[in-house]
């Protein structure tokens, strides 16, 4: 008795080990450990689900900050140290704190530039950008060391940072840094082994013009476009580059005139991938001087040439008067050909009068949800809203995600599904229901066309500091990996062979790892599970006696660290 009951907490101690994405609104998943203070929080979800986290926490002087990374296999577990993984610990400073510091390659490594003062620890002005490449089992790559974009040249940076992957392997970054009393933009490009492929980068410069807030977008054929502002009137330009760092048009294509609020631009201005190799532009603006802003939308095709009627000007997404319309986010759905966005809006008398709006466009830049769009939440003061996002889901249907704040303190985040035509599918779904303070909710695209995964900062549990929150969605409006029989998709790599009732599970791993099985009746209830603390590397088999089972239709679920796979199969 005591040599089974022995045997039974080593397998449960073995099984809590993976801890899965969260199936509970009121739970979630964290990310940071409750006492760790973070910023600038970036994720990033590889071809085969795997998650990267990357952020910083204050050294304990509070005058620098360490680069952290956390991993999540694609079930939710933690692959590294619960604190995160130090990718750089140099010296640097707060203003410093770059955007787009994170991206996954075509093989599934995360790739993350560094900011700091490595080259001029005396000199907190000289700042230098430094690459890592790290695999999904946490090994940073290129011989455990970063590549320095300057060559060990130093610059004093402006906080700007983009960066895009190609298809041929290599990396191609973009950044900003001073030019005397001017601003610069700096470009190069890495092969995947951390060798630069130019001779020299290229840099726009000018002696009488700046160069600022550069976003670089991958297009396709081993080119990109850079969206840039020029000049002191903030002209909003285009630029596509060949692989040998050449331009591809004749010239660059004035995206907008310029004449922006006061604000930095990397706030106001979004770019993104738009169809067969061109891009996508929006922002808002006040260009008549109403005291309202507008939000706008340029396409610019692969040729260099404007793909709406509107030309310099831009579409304007909604045609409303006395209200402002704010932050913008736009998806291109290569499946039906159409573009979406989303903003938030407010009364221009009172800001505390607010609501979510979206529209759909063609690709000639009509606007198919009427001239002011479909209202998510309609203009009324109960509650403020932020962070919203639009994403595509299944079938020709689109998922919004926002936040909602009754005030401080007490916020709640919300999904909601809608058709083709703007109608929507359910009642919102809140995915974390904790009444507290949240921040800067994130989205990710439709993944294995099922499940999205959202990440947001979040005060709970009577935690001083914000951690880092994440929640598995499903386009069903459920939570967590889905163990329905109607999500299976069969794979030779993960079969059963069934005897009676005795069923062997045989399966293939890539490395030495803990693996467990999961056997699910069809009705979704976990009736059994079996596991191996140690399978090693190649192909394994497990064994479930089956006797005390009724005959019928059984789901398992294979767990790895790398994967999960589904199956079906029948006793009798």
């Amino acid at each position: 008795m005591k040599r089974l009951l022995f045997t039974l907490v080593i397998v449960m101690s073995f099984i809590s080990a993976f801890a899965q994405w969260s199936s509970d609104a009121g739970q979630n998943n964290r990310i940071t450990v409750s006492d760790q203070e973070n910023y600038s929080y970036e994720t990033k979800t590889n071809k085969d689900g795997i998650t990267y986290v990357c952020f910083l926490t204050p050294t304990k002087n509070e005058n620098s900050y360490v680069y952290r990374l956390q991993i999540l296999d694609k079930n939710g577990n933690k692959l590294l140290p619960d604190s995160g993984k130090i990718i750089s610990k140099e010296q640097n400073i707060s203003y410093t704190m770059v955007n787009q510091y994170l991206m996954t390659d075509n093989d599934g490594n995360a790739i993350i530039s560094v900011c700091d003062c490595r080259n001029s620890p005396s000199d907190a002005e000289n700042l230098t950008y430094t690459i890592y490449k790290i695999s999904p089992a946490g090994e940073i790559l290129w011989d455990g060391k970063g590549v320095n974009l300057d060559k060990g040249d130093s610059h004093s940076f402006e906080a700007e940072m983009t960066m895009a992957t190609l298809d041929d392997g290599s990396y191609e970054f973009a950044y900003e840094c001073d030019n005397g009393d001017l601003a610069q933009i700096v470009i190069n490009r890495l092969s995947k082994d951390g060798a630069f492929l130019w001779d020299k980068p290229i840099t726009l410069i000018d002696k009488d013009k700046t160069f600022e807030y550069p976003h670089l977008i991958y297009t396709g054929n081993n080119q990109t476009v850079l969206v840039y502002s020029a000049g002191t009137n903030e002209n909003l330009m285009a630029r596509k580059i060949n692989a040998d760092g050449s331009s591809a048009w004749a010239s660059d294509t004035k995206i907008y005139r310029g004449g922006f609020p006061p604000v930095p631009l990397q706030v106001i201005m979004k770019a993104t991938a738009g169809p067969d190799g061109g891009v996508l532009v929006s922002w808002y603006d006040d260009r008549d001087f109403t005291g309202s802003y507008s939000n706008y939308i340029s396409y610019i095709k692969s040729d260099g040439s404007y793909g709406f009627s509107t030309g310099i000007e831009g579409t304007k997404l909604s045609n409303v008067s006395n209200y402002s319309c704010m932050s913008p986010y736009v998806i291109y759905d290569d499946k039906t050909k159409n573009i979406y966005a989303i903003w938030n809006q407010m009364d221009q008398t009172s800001q505390e009068n607010q609501g979510i709006y979206m529209q759909k466009l063609s690709l000639e830049g009509e606007l198919l949800w009427g001239k002011e769009g479909k209202a998510v939440i309609p203009i009324q003061n109960a509650l403020n809203y932020g962070y919203a996002s639009i994403q595509k889901a299944d079938n020709d249907n689109v998922a919004v995600f926002y936040m909602a704040s009754s005030g401080y303190g007490h916020v709640q985040s919300y999904l909601q599904e809608y058709d083709k035509d703007g109608n929507t599918l359910s009642n919102p779904v809140p995915f974390s229901t904790t009444d507290s303070e949240k921040s800067n909710l994130a989205t990710c695209s439709l993944q294995d066309n099922n499940h999205w995964l959202v990440s947001w900062k979040e005060i709970r549990d009577g935690a001083s500091v914000a951690g880092i929150f994440m929640q598995w969605l499903n386009t069903d409006g459920t939570f967590g990996i889905p163990t329905s029989i109607n999500n299976i998709e069969e794979d030779n790599k993960f079969n059963a062979t069934v005897s009676g009732h005795n069923v062997v599970f045989d399966y293939k791993t890539l490395r030495d790892e803990p693996v467990r099985i999961s056997i699910y009746s069809v009705g979704g209830q976990m009736i059994a599970s079996i596991s191996s603390e140690n399978a090693g590397a190649g192909c394994q088999s497990l064994r479930w006696d089956a006797s005390n089972r009724e005959n019928g239709t059984y789901i398992a679920v294979l767990h790895t660290h790398a994967t999960t796979e589904k199956i079906r199969f029948y006793v009798k």
